[in-house]
């Protein structure tokens, strides 16, 4: 059996924390602290690929709980999102389905840390809405964040493409549903295309969301 040993390092100067990986042969388990700086340490089991995904998917729904989108179980709106992020890879569906974790729940950082590694931890951070009183203020704040992502960095790429992917699936829902956080969106939609849209990286997704925001009625089919 292989086991993976995370770190994680924080400095009081550093914003995010910095994650190495070790890979050892058995069970280690250790806390260490100084003055400026906290390293943890937790052993978890390696998981295949292929089961990553659903335990992202199992956290998620434990997470939010009984939280709604709209009058839905709030898992309709993390697999719509999921469903927009299949053709960039199993990375991206998986922050995908952690992407409101930070934001909506009380996970924390080093939470998705330690059970996801720090791609994953970082993008979800990337796209979660700092905490300020209005929306307004959310979103100019958000976006200035969104803005400097570099696609050359692993988690600011996943990052850009799942937030292109949880608008498109907000706007497709509230053409629906909510008219009112639709007209929200189109009017968003200027600073955020500014602050996300990277060519070529996710261009499809930004044809549609493109084209349901100009377009009030109707619906383009891909």
């Amino acid at each position: 059996m292989k086991f993976v040993l995370l770190v994680r390092r924080k400095k009081k100067t550093e914003s995010l924390e910095n994650v190495i990986e070790v890979r050892i042969s058995g069970p280690f388990l250790f806390n260490y602290q100084q003055e400026t700086d906290y390293i943890a340490a937790k052993l978890v089991e390696v998981i295949p690929m292929n089961n990553r995904l659903f335990f992202a998917k199992t956290f998620a729904r434990e997470r939010h709980g009984k939280q709604m989108y709209g009058e839905f179980p709030y898992f309709v709106h993390l697999d719509a999102v999921a469903k927009l992020a299949e053709p960039f890879g199993q990375s991206a569906i998986i922050v995908a389905q952690l992407h409101d974790v930070l934001e909506d729940t009380g996970t924390t950082y080093p939470e998705l840390l330690i059970e996801f590694g720090d791609v994953i931890a970082d993008a979800v951070c990337y796209v979660t809405d700092p905490i300020l009183s209005t929306r307004p203020e959310r979103k100019r704040v958000l976006n200035e964040r969104l803005a400097t992502l570099d696609t050359v960095d692993e988690a600011s790429r996943i990052a850009l493409i799942v937030k292109a992917c949880d608008r498109l699936a907000n706007v497709k829902a509230s053409r629906l549903f909510l008219p009112e956080q639709y007209e929200k969106y189109k009017q968003e939609h200027t600073a955020f295309r500014a602050a996300v849209y990277r060519p070529l990286l996710c261009d499809k997704i930004w044809v549609e969301l493109d084209w349901l925001i100009q377009n009030d009625e109707g619906y383009l089919n891909f």
